[in-house]
């Protein structure tokens, strides 16, 4: 999506795409609840997925993490591209100020092996295991 933006953006202003302001009006209510119930899907799934790994092995905490981490990745996505759309059809700022927020929070949801190590809740063991560089996990 910020590759598209950034080409929405450049075909909307730079008279290569003629939009209609009419659809605004039909495309703001959507948009908006999509915007929230994509923030508020990703993090509901992402933690009930989490809240199933608790007693499992390391090896299969990390698969469902990754799983979660990537359906939680594509809700936030999947508006964040529908937002650069409607302003592509409409013209209105408002959707790419959402994409960009959605991808702005997109960007701090990018995964390290500490904030792995906290949101799967490890051990002092497996949390050192996840910060080795050379270990095999899958």
């Amino acid at each position: 999506p910020a590759i598209f933006s950034v080409v929405a953006f450049f075909l909307h202003n730079g008279g290569g795409f003629e939009a209609d302001a009419e659809f605004g009006s039909l495309f703001l209510p959507i948009f908006g609840v999509g915007l929230v119930s994509s923030i508020g899907g990703s993090i509901f799934i992402f933690r009930s997925m989490m809240s199933q790994s608790k007693e499992k092995p390391l090896k299969d905490k990390v698969t469902m993490y990754r799983s979660a981490s990537i359906l939680r990745f594509a809700l936030i996505e999947g508006p964040a591209l529908m937002g650069c759309v409607f302003y592509l059809l409409t013209g209105s700022l408002a959707f790419m100020i959402g994409a960009l927020g959605l991808l702005g929070y997109l960007a701090t949801l990018s995964p390290s092996p500490d904030r792995a190590a906290n949101e799967l809740d490890v051990s002092q063991a497996d949390r050192t295991t996840l910060m080795n560089e050379n270990a095999v996990l899958l």
